[in-house]
Protein backbone atom coordinates (compact mmCIF):
# COMPACT_ATOMS: atom_id res chain seq x y z
CA UNK A 1 0.00 0.00 0.00
CA UNK A 2 2.70 2.10 0.42
CA UNK A 3 4.14 2.36 -2.97
CA UNK A 4 0.19 2.42 -3.90
CA UNK A 5 0.55 5.96 -1.94
CA UNK A 6 4.08 6.67 -2.85
CA UNK A 7 4.34 10.65 -3.93
CA UNK A 8 0.41 11.75 -2.72
CA UNK A 9 1.10 11.23 0.64
CA UNK A 10 -0.02 14.87 1.72
CA UNK A 11 -2.84 14.38 -0.68
CA UNK A 12 -4.29 11.14 0.30
CA UNK A 13 -6.99 10.86 3.14
CA UNK A 14 -8.45 8.10 4.59
CA UNK A 15 -11.88 7.91 5.11
CA UNK A 16 -13.55 5.53 7.09
CA UNK A 17 -17.02 6.36 7.78
CA UNK A 18 -19.69 7.96 4.92
CA UNK A 19 -20.43 10.83 7.51
CA UNK A 20 -16.81 12.23 6.76
CA UNK A 21 -17.03 11.72 2.64
CA UNK A 22 -20.15 13.84 2.74
CA UNK A 23 -18.40 16.32 4.85
CA UNK A 24 -15.61 16.55 2.02
CA UNK A 25 -17.19 17.06 -0.93
CA UNK A 26 -20.52 18.41 0.40
CA UNK A 27 -19.95 20.83 3.28
CA UNK A 28 -22.67 21.25 5.66
CA UNK A 29 -24.10 25.18 5.45
CA UNK A 30 -26.47 26.79 7.49
CA UNK A 31 -30.34 26.88 6.72
CA UNK A 32 -33.65 27.67 8.17
CA UNK A 33 -36.89 26.35 8.27
CA UNK A 34 -37.88 29.56 7.22
CA UNK A 35 -35.88 29.92 3.99
CA UNK A 36 -36.96 26.21 2.54
CA UNK A 37 -40.81 27.11 3.49
CA UNK A 38 -40.19 30.63 1.46
CA UNK A 39 -39.38 28.23 -1.15
CA UNK A 40 -42.29 25.25 -0.90
CA UNK A 41 -44.98 27.35 -2.69
CA UNK A 42 -43.34 27.01 -5.70
CA UNK A 43 -43.62 23.02 -5.34
CA UNK A 44 -46.91 22.50 -4.54
CA UNK A 45 -47.68 20.84 -8.31
CA UNK A 46 -44.62 18.58 -7.88
CA UNK A 47 -46.03 17.72 -4.32
CA UNK A 48 -49.57 16.89 -5.68
CA UNK A 49 -48.04 14.59 -8.60
CA UNK A 50 -45.96 12.96 -6.27
CA UNK A 51 -48.71 12.13 -3.80
CA UNK A 52 -51.19 10.46 -7.07
CA UNK A 53 -48.38 8.54 -8.07
CA UNK A 54 -47.96 7.28 -3.92
CA UNK A 55 -51.66 7.58 -3.23
CA UNK A 56 -52.91 6.19 -6.81
CA UNK A 57 -55.13 7.84 -9.42
CA UNK A 58 -59.06 6.10 -9.48
CA UNK A 59 -59.51 7.42 -13.30
CA UNK A 60 -56.42 5.42 -14.21
CA UNK A 61 -58.08 2.55 -12.41
CA UNK A 62 -55.21 2.51 -9.84
CA UNK A 63 -55.97 3.85 -6.28
CA UNK A 64 -54.62 3.12 -2.66
CA UNK A 65 -56.64 4.15 0.44
CA UNK A 66 -55.48 6.51 2.43
CA UNK A 67 -57.45 8.04 5.76
CA UNK A 68 -59.26 11.76 5.64
CA UNK A 69 -60.78 13.90 7.86
CA UNK A 70 -64.17 14.31 6.31
CA UNK A 71 -65.17 18.14 6.80
CA UNK A 72 -69.03 17.64 7.30
CA UNK A 73 -69.18 14.61 9.82
CA UNK A 74 -65.63 15.64 11.33
CA UNK A 75 -64.49 11.53 11.20
CA UNK A 76 -61.96 9.45 9.98
CA UNK A 77 -62.86 8.15 6.47
CA UNK A 78 -60.65 5.83 3.96
CA UNK A 79 -60.76 8.07 0.46
CA UNK A 80 -60.06 6.31 -2.58
CA UNK A 81 -58.67 9.42 -4.23
CA UNK A 82 -59.84 12.76 -4.76
CA UNK A 83 -61.60 14.77 -7.61
CA UNK A 84 -60.29 16.84 -10.14
CA UNK A 85 -57.39 16.76 -8.45
CA UNK A 86 -55.12 18.48 -10.40
CA UNK A 87 -57.39 21.08 -11.03
CA UNK A 88 -58.83 21.73 -7.45
CA UNK A 89 -56.75 19.98 -4.55
CA UNK A 90 -54.95 22.08 -2.56
CA UNK A 91 -51.38 21.95 -1.24
CA UNK A 92 -49.71 23.59 1.50
CA UNK A 93 -46.67 23.07 3.50
CA UNK A 94 -47.85 23.60 7.35
CA UNK A 95 -44.43 22.46 9.25
CA UNK A 96 -40.72 22.00 8.25
CA UNK A 97 -38.68 20.59 10.85
CA UNK A 98 -34.78 18.83 10.47
CA UNK A 99 -33.52 20.79 8.29
CA UNK A 100 -30.15 20.15 6.55
CA UNK A 101 -27.82 21.92 4.25
CA UNK A 102 -25.14 21.33 1.90
CA UNK A 103 -22.94 22.71 -0.30
CA UNK A 104 -22.29 21.00 -3.40
CA UNK A 105 -19.97 22.91 -5.51
CA UNK A 106 -21.24 26.18 -6.43
CA UNK A 107 -25.07 24.90 -5.84
CA UNK A 108 -26.68 24.68 -2.04
CA UNK A 109 -29.16 21.98 -1.40
CA UNK A 110 -31.14 21.30 1.62
CA UNK A 111 -33.20 17.93 2.80
CA UNK A 112 -35.94 18.73 5.33
CA UNK A 113 -38.84 16.79 6.54
CA UNK A 114 -42.13 19.01 5.36
CA UNK A 115 -45.89 17.98 6.65
CA UNK A 116 -47.89 19.23 3.62
CA UNK A 117 -51.90 19.46 3.96
CA UNK A 118 -54.24 18.41 1.19
CA UNK A 119 -57.73 20.04 1.08
CA UNK A 120 -60.06 19.05 -1.80
CA UNK A 121 -63.46 17.02 -2.67
CA UNK A 122 -62.30 13.19 -1.67
CA UNK A 123 -63.94 10.24 -2.99
CA UNK A 124 -65.03 8.14 -0.34
CA UNK A 125 -66.54 4.62 -0.45
CA UNK A 126 -70.21 5.62 -1.50
CA UNK A 127 -70.06 9.41 -1.63
CA UNK A 128 -68.02 12.42 -2.78
CA UNK A 129 -67.27 14.92 0.41
CA UNK A 130 -65.06 18.09 1.72
CA UNK A 131 -61.86 16.24 3.00
CA UNK A 132 -58.11 16.99 4.27
CA UNK A 133 -55.43 14.89 5.33
CA UNK A 134 -51.91 15.25 5.25
CA UNK A 135 -48.56 13.83 4.37
CA UNK A 136 -45.01 13.99 5.96
CA UNK A 137 -41.91 13.53 3.50
CA UNK A 138 -38.62 14.28 4.13
CA UNK A 139 -37.11 16.07 0.58
CA UNK A 140 -33.90 16.97 -0.96
CA UNK A 141 -34.12 20.44 -2.83
CA UNK A 142 -32.09 23.47 -4.42
CA UNK A 143 -31.75 26.44 -2.41
CA UNK A 144 -33.16 28.66 -4.87
CA UNK A 145 -35.93 29.75 -6.68
CA UNK A 146 -36.71 28.44 -9.70
CA UNK A 147 -34.02 25.65 -9.48
CA UNK A 148 -35.10 21.46 -9.99
CA UNK A 149 -38.16 20.14 -8.53
CA UNK A 150 -37.61 18.48 -4.90
CA UNK A 151 -37.21 14.94 -4.99
CA UNK A 152 -39.50 12.93 -2.07
CA UNK A 153 -37.08 10.76 -0.42
CA UNK A 154 -39.69 9.35 1.88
Amino acid sequence: MDADVEGIEERFVHLTRLADLLELIAPPIEVTAEQVEKLLPAYTDNIRDAAMTRWGNPIRGMSANYPVLHQLTGEVRQARGWMAWKESLQVKAVKVTEVQGYRLGDREWCTATVQWQFIGVAILARTLGSACCTWTTRIVMPLVEGGPSPRVLG
